[in-house]
């Protein structure tokens, strides 16, 4: 689903480590593992996990949310079609109504309205 995601959360490790004025080795020492890592993290070779991810924002000082921030997930997820905002409007407010008889009365009506089958 998010096939590009290592290479999005590298290039942001790259970015917020050389904006500390750190080096892939100093990044490397302070959270165990090699510069060779570091490398791998960066050109989205390897993924990382969330334990070594954690570790990287304490060692810059930065939130976690900091190497997510650009990421738009429209961009990442592949899928069969776009929806409308017409569509994602009807589909939230579907999902705000609390009562479950209601909801499904209004899925009933959309699909029998609806032009496919």
């Amino acid at each position: 689903m998010f096939e590009n995601i290592d290479k999005i959360v590298g290039s942001k490790i790259r970015e917020l480590r050389l904006s500390s004025g750190m080096t892939q080795s100093q990044l490397a020492e302070r959270i165990g593992v090699t510069y060779q890592q570091i490398q791998k993290y960066e050109k989205g070779i390897s993924s990382i996990s969330i334990k070594r991810l954690f570790a990287i924002a304490d060692t810059l000082n930065v939130s976690l949310k900091s190497f997510f921030e650009d990421l738009s997930v429209v961009e990442e997820v592949k899928v069969d079609y776009l929806l409308s905002k017409e569509s994602i409007e009807v589909a939230k407010l579907i999902n705000n109504i609390s009562d479950q008889k209601i909801k499904n009365s209004i899925i009933q009506l959309i699909r029998l309205l609806s032009d496919t089958k």
